[in-house]
């Protein structure tokens, strides 16, 4: 007890097992009603993409050197601000609308000094953009393979038809930017129309390419075919490749340099080497899976998105994201124990259960709240007080002399009122607080508390005070501090002790 006086007195704010219980139920609620973090996983070449088949390494990339703005909506592109801006859309995942593809372009030129526009898709999805551009570039759609002639056969029309066996659809290319670039291209479409800056090859002379539909069927075969065009619109710089597997992360991650070399050198010949370059990424045109979905439906192809390590995590991640949130298991969990009770609530037995289960409730509330026992008054208390009456009268007379003897009966006195008010005597651990609770002052409590066991100590020879004591002052001192919390106990417990 006199390393806590030492210490002097402090206040803390104490919260209760209930409100904090009561805290965590309003937040489970409001995180039930808000949903889960996640919105979903980005499917396909989306800018959002982290993954293999993403392009977020392309916009990191590009955010290097020049100003960099992800288009979710039109909102924000309707925040762009630039001189020179370039407008990347790659292999969209849904296809762009007449309607979507005038209001991206009358943004674009109402923000922007100088637009040029980007396509790499293999897809017609991308063709109402050149259609609204006025272009004459157009992505065919179609597949190119490398074929082999496996032989002649006649007809009777006399025609030799070319029986083709079509062994890759990973065709060699040569693509003009700036410089030569020599790249693999996978299940790229032909492009027609504008002036033609790349074309696909074969390995070998004994190969040949050929366009296969969508129905599998090779309608047109030969030994190249242009794979990427540019021509100037309008004012509208349009740069069209019939791939965007070519600027996917996993392939710009790669050990081939190649292709991070043509990606540096297209995004530098498209901004004209200029810092005040802005280039915008589509992200309205691919869809995103969510996670509750992928959980709803097991039968969803995973491996779609599964495909290296990178993407197991951060598909592992997205689906412990929504698994862990009480927006999915709390409901049920409700629902189930609301009818586990219903259950319950029927017969003698449902009582038992639900007063067990009160019981468990409160001495958990209750387990932290602070009791005082109750202590049977010894006889001795009529003594002390009688004592205290006897010396009250000596000091108004001040006939006799006080002593130290005097100040020992008096600390007994004022540990058997503050027994009799609430259990803890003057030399218990929650002297102070009673005492601070009947004074009303809790530094005034812990000063007089702290002098008066000094002085105690003193008066039965255990204190180390200064030699020269003035018992008499001491005693007075005590007397009034004494009168002060008989006075408050008589007034709180409604009798006369004093």
């Amino acid at each position: 007890m006199s390393m806590q006086l030492k210490k002097g007195p402090s206040q803390r704010a104490f919260v209760s097992t209930a409100l904090i219980a009561l805290l965590i139920a309003v937040g489970l609620l409001a995180l039930v009603e808000k949903g889960p973090v996640a919105s979903g996983i980005p499917i396909g070449a989306s800018p959002l993409n982290p993954m293999a088949l993403g392009t977020s390494h392309l916009v990191d990339l590009a955010a290097r050197n020049y100003s960099t703005l992800v288009a979710y909506s039109f909102r924000e592109l309707g925040n762009v601000d630039g001189g020179l801006c370039v407008y990347f859309t790659i292999s969209p995942e849904l296809p762009y609308t007449v309607k979507e593809a005038k209001t991206v372009i009358s943004i674009l030129r109402e923000r922007c000094s100088k637009l040029k526009v980007f396509v790499a898709d293999e897809s017609t999805y991308s063709n109402p953009l050149l259609q609204v551009l006025n272009s004459s570039i157009r992505i065919d759609g179609n597949r190119i393979y490398i074929a082999i002639a496996t032989g002649v056969k006649e007809v009777s029309s006399g025609l030799a038809l070319i029986a083709l066996n079509l062994s890759s659809p990973y065709p060699p290319a040569e693509i003009i930017v700036r410089d030569i670039h020599r790249l693999v291209l996978d299940k790229a479409s032909s492009v027609s129309g504008g002036i033609p800056t790349g074309q696909a090859y074969t390995y070998s002379d004994r190969e040949i390419l050929c366009l296969v539909n969508s129905s599998g069927d090779v309608y047109r075969c030969a030994s190249t075919f242009d794979i990427a065009s540019k021509e100037v619109v309008n004012g509208v710089n349009v740069f069209v490749i019939g791939d965007g597997s070519i600027l996917l992360n996993q392939v710009l991650a790669s050990n081939k340099s190649e292709y991070l070399a043509f990606a540096r050198d297209l995004l530098s010949y498209l901004c004209e080497d200029s810092p005040h370059c802005t280039i915008i990424f589509d992200a309205m045109h691919y869809p995103s899976i969510s996670p509750r979905d992928i959980l709803s439906n097991p039968s969803y192809s995973i491996q779609k998105l599964v495909r290296d390590p990178t993407t197991l995590l951060y598909t592992t991640i997205s689906i412990l994201a929504v698994l862990l949130h009480p927006s999915l298991w709390l409901p049920p969990l409700i629902l189930g124990l609301s009818s586990l009770l219903t259950v319950l609530v029927t017969g003698f037995v449902s009582a038992i259960i639900i007063f067990i289960f009160t019981l468990v409730i409160y001495r958990i509330l209750m387990s932290g709240a602070r009791t005082s026992r109750d202590y049977r008054l010894p006889e001795q208390v009529e003594e002390e007080i009688g004592v205290f009456a006897e010396l009250r009268k000596t000091i108004a007379s001040g006939k006799a002399e006080l002593s130290k003897q005097d100040f020992v009966a008096l600390c007994q006195t004022l540990d058997t009122l503050l027994k009799f008010y609430s259990g803890s005597g003057l030399w218990s651990e929650y002297a102070l607080n009673v005492l601070a609770e009947l004074i009303g002052d809790e530094k005034k409590a812990y000063r007089e508390l702290q002098w008066v066991l000094k002085m105690y100590g003193k008066a039965i020879g255990r204190g180390r005070l200064s030699l020269f004591v003035s018992w008499g002052r001491a005693v007075k001192r005590l007397m009034g501090l004494v009168e002060e919390v008989g006075e408050r106990i008589s007034e709180r417990l409604g009798v006369s002790i004093i």
